[in-house]
Formats: C-alpha cells, structure tokens, sequence
C-alpha cells in the first residue's frame, strides 16, 4: 500500500533525467483526490480541468528545471 507516492517521484526522475522530458502530464478525475495528492506532492501541478467526452479531467505537469 502507498506505492504511489513512492513511484511516482521516480518515474518523473526517470522521464526527466533519463529520457530527456522536458514536459511531463498525468491526467486524473477530479474526484480521485489520493492521485491528486500524489501528483502535487511530487511537483506536478494543476494546469486545468478539461471536459473528455463530457467528464472532467484534471491535467496536471511538471516541467524540467533544466529549461529555466
């Protein structure tokens, strides 16, 4: 349990560091607040809420620190 919070952090350091992402983005409900809360505590932050299909989204991003 709680692996999330733990993943998370890594695989934005993966895509980052490794693969050379400028840009990350997850989307998630807007009622799903554990993902909310991981993807904030690991940077990401909310750019919009977006409708799919007619169902909201949240878009949340992180970008690289390389680019400021």
């Amino acid at each position: 349990l709680g692996y999330g919070s733990e993943v998370v952090p890594a695989v934005l350091k993966f895509g980052m560091n490794e693969c050379g992402l400028n840009r990350i983005i997850a989307t998630i409900d807007p009622e799903n607040l554990p993902s909310r809360r991981i993807a904030e505590k690991a940077g990401m932050k909310l750019e919009c809420i977006y409708e799919d299909d007619g169902e909201p989204v949240c878009l949340f991003a992180i970008v690289s620190d390389a680019n400021t």
